[in-house]
């Protein structure tokens, strides 16, 4: 899994994407009104997909990286850490430390323990966000209300992609939303867009 900013991060950051040797790519595309989606992604999601989608695929995911994924990802020399995370090493440093401060202080919030640090997070703009959606959307020749979904693609340099559509998990509990997409990343349709990419 690899959270980003927008489309624009993985644009500028193809060629270094593309030196990790991924067989496939892919955008899990969600507005913040398609629950469970952003609730998921919320709590375990990074790390169920990161681990179901594979070393061959990486997915994108429109986000704020948590300061748990950046910690991971730099012990564990994840690709995120070397194409998104590593940039700029010195300003995460003085924002590790200064929200680290905050760290130490919970609150009940909305009946679950939270930081300070959390409740103080920038809110997401769903305006901004939405349209950064639309704008990988676009990008592919999909319709802005095609989301929920899965886009895989070989290369940005290419037309070609797979378009993998969950609308019909919408709705469903976060368990539900989980073994779906378990069940999809381990069965044959993920192998088989594994193997065509692998080919192509």
């Amino acid at each position: 899994m690899m959270p980003i900013p927008g489309y624009e991060a993985v644009r500028c950051a193809w060629l270094r994407i593309e030196a990790e040797g991924f067989v496939l790519h892919g955008f899990l595309l969600y507005t913040l009104g398609d629950r469970p989606f952003p609730d998921y992604l919320d709590g375990p999601g990074l790390s169920d997909l990161d681990g179901w989608s594979g070393r061959e695929c990486a997915v994108f995911v429109l986000r704020a990286p948590s300061q748990e994924w950046i910690d991971y990802t730099s012990k564990a020399g994840h690709s995120w850490w070397r194409v998104f995370g590593n940039a700029d090493r010195e300003t995460q440093d003085r924002m590790r430390e200064r929200l680290g401060r905050f760290d130490a202080v919970t609150f009940q919030f909305n009946g679950e323990s939270r930081t300070l640090a959390s409740i103080l997070a920038p809110p997401v703009n769903e305006f901004r966000y939405r349209d950064e959606v639309e704008r990988v959307l676009e990008r592919f020749g999909c319709r802005s209300t095609d989301h929920p979904c899965l886009i895989l693609f070989r290369s940005l340099r290419h037309q070609s992609f797979w378009f993998v559509g969950l609308d019909d998990m919408l709705g469903h509990t976060i368990e539900q939303m989980r073994n779906g997409l378990r069940e999809w990343f381990r069965g044959p349709d993920f192998k088989r867009v594994l193997t065509e990419a692998r080919h192509a």
